[in-house]
């Protein structure tokens, strides 16, 4: 009895010292590593780009109101004929740009034209059959109107949000340019069915949408729909 418990004390002590060696090469091994000029210097790039990312996030929190739910925009005009009559034909197709005067449609043998230059978005093609006053026979937007539409909430800054103030964004399908813009409106009223409750205080927190004008003219790749993200400069 006294042999075996000797034996267990012998095999206890062995594993301790094999336990201590295996950790003492492990320490040699991770302080060798840190001698290392290159894991050193790694180690450094490390630390200083930590710092540096968060100093900048840091300072973009201070100086810019980050949204990121925002799309392009633009409002849908319906062109509808201006006597009831039997369509008799199409002149423009989806996607089209046309110029202000350019024939659209022909309903009762009256040609309707575009009062304005724009892109067609949808077109009724069923020549024959019947179109009243109220009938869209074309959609289509003015690309002068488009607009980056961001939809925040109350207490992400939107008290900070002025009229004039400039914005930076970038839209989704088009990858990291940026283009820039002026914000033209915000809503004085909250969004439909858009309010949020915060974990905090379980308090309702509605949405707002704010409006920037930018240069469609010279962004032809932008177009109506895009989802975006929106940076405003406080």
């Amino acid at each position: 009895m006294t042999e075996n418990i000797r034996e267990g004390e012998s095999g206890a002590l062995a594993g301790q010292k094999s336990s201590a060696r295996d950790n003492g090469r492990r320490g040699n091994r991770v302080g060798s590593l840190l001698r290392n000029p290159l894991v050193i210097g790694v180690l450094l790039v490390v630390v200083v780009a930590g710092a540096y990312f968060g100093y900048r996030s840091y300072q973009d929190a201070q100086t810019k109101i980050y949204i990121d739910a925002a799309e392009i925009s633009a409002p849908i005009i319906m062109v509808n004929p201006e006597t009831p009559g039997v369509l008799k034909e199409l002149f423009v197709k989806e996607g089209e740009h046309v110029a202000a005067g350019q024939k659209l449609f022909n309903v009762g043998d009256h040609v309707t034209n575009a009062r304005v230059p724009g892109i067609i978005t949808a077109v009724q093609n069923t020549p024959g059959q019947w179109a009243g006053n109220q009938t869209a026979v074309v959609q289509m937007y003015d690309r002068s109107l488009l607009r980056v539409v961001g939809h925040i909430q109350e207490d992400q800054g939107l008290s900070e949000i002025k009229i004039g103030q400039q914005v930076m964004f970038l839209v989704d399908a088009l990858g990291s340019q940026p283009f820039v813009g002026t914000i033209e409106t915000i809503a004085d009223t909250a969004n439909q069915s858009s309010a949020v409750f915060s974990i905090s205080d379980k308090r309702q927190q509605k949405q707002y949408n704010v409006k920037a004008t930018f240069d469609a003219k010279a962004s032809p790749q932008i177009v109506n729909g895009m989802s975006a993200r929106m940076w405003i400069y406080k």
